[in-house]
């Protein structure tokens, strides 16, 4: 699940995903957290997608630390 395709899930519900912090804003963003915890198998996807997104960045910052360089058979 692409951050876009979540984005237009939440859109098309009506729920926002990025609000101003004012008192309606945060009234309209503990609306979408409960939306997400509700347990909406799209937005579980997108939960899966970006927890692998950033451990595979937290394991390449590891191995540039090293200094090892990525190839297209992995790293060296």
């Amino acid at each position: 699940m692409s951050k876009a395709e979540w984005t237009r899930h939440m859109t098309d519900l009506g729920l926002v995903t990025k609000v101003a912090p004012t008192p309606e804003g945060l009234a309209a963003s503990k609306l979408a957290l409960e939306h997400m915890r509700s347990g909406c198998p799209i937005c579980k996807a997108r939960k899966v997608t970006y927890r692998a997104s950033r451990n595979r960045r937290e394991r390449d910052e590891i191995c540039r630390d090293l200094g090892l360089v990525k190839t297209p058979y992995g790293w060296e």
